[in-house]
C-alpha cells in the first residue's frame, strides 16, 4: 500500500470550499429570515437558497437557532462597519457626517427589516 501523501492544495481547495458553503448558507438564511420572517422561514427553504441539501445546512449549524443567531451576528457587524471609522472622519463636517451614516443605517434596516422588526 502507498503512504498517504498530504496535499496541501487541496486542503486549501477544500478549506475554501467550506467557507463558501458557510457564506452562501448565510446569505440565504437573511434573505429567506428577511422574506418569510423568523416563525416563517424553514431550514429546507434556506438550504434550497443556498443550493445545498439540509444535511449540509445542518453540518454547518447544528440547530436552526444556531443559523438565526449567526445569520443576526452577520448583521450587526455590517451595522458596526458603520460607526467604526477614525476619530479624524467624525471631527470633520460633523453635521455631512452624521447625515450620511443615518442614510447607510436606514438602508442596512430596510433591507433587513425582518429581522430588526418586532
Amino acid at each position: 500500500m502507498a503512504p498517504l501523501q498530504f496535499n496541501s492544495k487541496r486542503l486549501r481547495i477544500a478549506a475554501a470550499s467550506v467557507d463558501l458553503t458557510r457564506k452562501r448558507i448565510l446569505v440565504a438564511a437573511e434573505l429567506v429570515f428577511s422574506r418569510d420572517g423568523l416563525q416563517g422561514a424553514t431550514t429546507r427553504e434556506i438550504a434550497r437558497q443556498a443550493g445545498v441539501n439540509e444535511v449540509t445546512l445542518f453540518r454547518h449549524f447544528r440547530t436552526r437557532e444556531e443559523l438565526l443567531r449567526a445569520t443576526l451576528n452577520q448583521a450587526c457587524t455590517t451595522f458596526e462597519s458603520l460607526v467604526i471609522q477614525s476619530d479624524e472622519v467624525w471631527k470633520d463636517r460633523l453635521a455631512q457626517r452624521l447625515e450620511r451614516y443615518v442614510r447607510n443605517m436606514y438602508s442596512v434596516v430596510r433591507q433587513r427589516e425582518a429581522l430588526v422588526r418586532p
